[in-house]
């Protein structure tokens, strides 16, 4: 609820402000020698933008990576509609990009300085509130950001880079390295807060190409921990907020920082579908994030309309295929099957046959000649038979034939298994 209150007064200078804010690179994984660009975004969902923050705010943007630590603030270009950097890589391995922004004042209205607190997790905030009853009073706070990127280059072996603290006044920290980790493992996550572990924070997990609401949310313990089962897909991103209060600063009450770590894993292959329905969108839709809304009854028509399409041209080479299948299988089955069978066929074809009026000869009977010709010799004793597929009159009469000759049949299989007294079925 305040999320959206927050945004939506971002037009206004020194009011409120978007709660995620992350490095955002075009790629996470990127090949031994290559660059990607590098965006700062804030926001969420539908309301996600590009973030406006001024150079004089960032206090700090480095590297951690194999070649050590560096200091990346020159490569900076804020202001573009775009991108922020292009990122440049040197060996290949792990990086880590950090940074981290100055203090700036915000204030909100009470109810929606509650609500934020209440959303965020921010207890002892709302707790000190409500007991030197300040709820309804404008929340003021100063605020700052922290956030981290960890970047794969080439295939060179994991290194403690993704594992590593570097020191940020709210800092999230991967026990375990995400792109090593088997699938199905845990990945524990732990918050460190002015160089303590944080217990009771709320840490989320969110999808970044679907992030209207985050995927999971887990509350630290007494050691700064919590566990989160991460898919092997897709790009990510973790974050926590925490505050405490101040004293003696006439235009805050409170010292809030964000924090947010971002990484991903390389995207499936797209299918021809796919890039021409994301072709101009500017923005990646994963193909199996989301389930597709659509029925699985729709989803297997779509395959059988493909398969028909592809193999079965036409209503002529469709009954020809069938009609060889149905002979080549008729040599293995007993007779009364291969009446059936013929029949069968028979009956597909006789709709359209009715339509082309007593006695004609259509392509579909020609190709069924073939087909019903081995079972009619095998019902008439192996003679040849007059051709009862010309016209609907001999299809009738052969369906008459064929059903009875079934319905002999099953009278003689219910004699033969029906109870026995005295050497006569009952």
């Amino acid at each position: 609820m305040w999320r959206l209150g927050a945004v939506a007064v971002l037009a206004v200078p020194g009011l409120a402000l978007a709660h995620d804010f992350w490095i955002q690179p075009n790629a996470f994984w990127v090949p031994t020698g290559g660059t990607t660009t590098m965006s700062i975004l804030v926001g969420h969902g539908s309301y996600r933008s590009k973030s406006l923050i001024e150079a004089n705010r960032i206090t700090r943007f480095d590297r951690y990576g194999p070649d050590g630590h560096s200091d990346r603030r020159p490569e900076l270009k804020l202001g573009s509609a775009t991108t922020d950097t292009t990122l440049h890589f040197g060996p290949s391995g792990e990086y880590l990009y950090a940074l981290a922004t100055n203090a700036t004042p915000s204030e909100l209205p009470g109810i929606r300085f509650t609500d934020y607190l209440k959303v965020e997790g921010l207890t002892p905030a709302l707790a000190l509130r409500q007991r030197t009853g300040m709820t309804d009073a404008p929340g003021r706070e100063l605020y700052s950001r922290r956030a981290k990127a960890l970047i794969q280059v080439g295939n060179a072996p994991a290194t403690d880079v993704a594992t590593r603290r570097i020191g940020l006044s709210l800092e999230l920290v991967l026990e375990r390295d995400p792109y090593t980790l088997p699938p199905g493992a845990d990945l524990p996550v732990r918050v460190f807060y002015e160089g303590k572990p944080l217990a009771g924070g709320t840490v989320k997990l969110n999808n970044l190409d679907f992030d209207e609401r985050p995927l999971a949310t887990h509350v630290t313990d007494a050691a700064g921990r919590a566990l989160f089962r991460v898919p092997r897909i897709g790009n990510w991103q973790l974050n926590v907020i925490w505050t405490k209060p101040i004293k003696g600063n006439p235009k805050a009450d409170f010292e809030t920082t964000f924090s947010s770590l971002t990484f991903g894993y390389p995207r499936p292959p797209m299918s021809r579908r796919a890039r021409k329905a994301t072709a101009g969108s500017g923005r990646y839709q994963p193909r199996l994030a989301i389930p597709s809304p659509r029925s699985e009854g729709s989803r297997d028509d779509d395959a059988k309309r493909r398969v028909e399409h592809k193999s079965c041209g036409s209503d002529r080479a469709r009954l020809r295929r069938a009609c060889i299948g149905a002979s080549d299988r008729n040599r293995h089955r007993r007779p009364d099957q291969r009446l059936y069978r013929a029949d069968t066929i028979h009956r597909r074809g006789q709709s359209r046959d009715r339509a082309a009026g007593p006695g004609a000869r259509t392509p579909r009977l020609h190709q069924l000649d073939r087909a019903s010709r081995h079972s009619r010799r095998a019902r008439d004793g192996g003679q040849p038979s007059v051709d009862r597929s010309r016209g609907v009159a001999g299809i009738a009469l052969s369906r008459r034939r064929s059903v009875a000759r079934r319905r002999d049949w099953r009278d003689a299989v219910d004699a033969r298994h029906r109870p026995r007294i005295g050497g006569e079925p009952v």
